[in-house]
């Protein structure tokens, strides 16, 4: 199942989007990247909500890689939420973003720590 919703034109909440069925991986990146494309699209500040995302793989990665960029070209807010140590700090370690204790080794890493050590904050 997927989630995600359009800002009411009477509340100012950000978009959000959670993966469908906890996952964000190769089977579902078809779905998943049509859903954050209408949001990117949409114009509004975006959340992508991972905190209760069970597994993400590169292509997972590379979607959220993909979304980042985009919005920052439409000049869009885009916030991750994530938790230290969870399935996205995991995956990111997984495919060298991170090292091995999930510090960054660079400056382009460091985005991805920071947006990390703020927990359930938005990124």
């Amino acid at each position: 199942m997927l989630t995600f919703s359009k800002r009411d034109a009477n509340v100012q909440t950000p978009s959000s989007f959670c993966p469908p069925e906890g996952a964000l991986t190769v089977t579902e990146i078809r779905e998943t990247a049509a859903a954050l494309a209408t949001l990117v699209q949409g114009g509004d500040a975006m959340t992508i909500d991972l905190r209760e995302a069970g597994e993400i793989d590169v292509s997972g990665l590379q979607l959220l890689i993909a979304a980042q960029r985009s919005a920052e070209r439409a000049n869009n807010q885009i916030s991750i939420l994530a938790d230290r140590g969870g399935t996205l700090e995991q995956a990111l370690v997984r495919a060298g973003l991170l090292g091995p204790d999930g510090a960054p080794r660079s400056a382009r890493e460091q985005v991805w720590a920071d947006m990390l050590n703020k927990g359930t904050q938005p990124a």
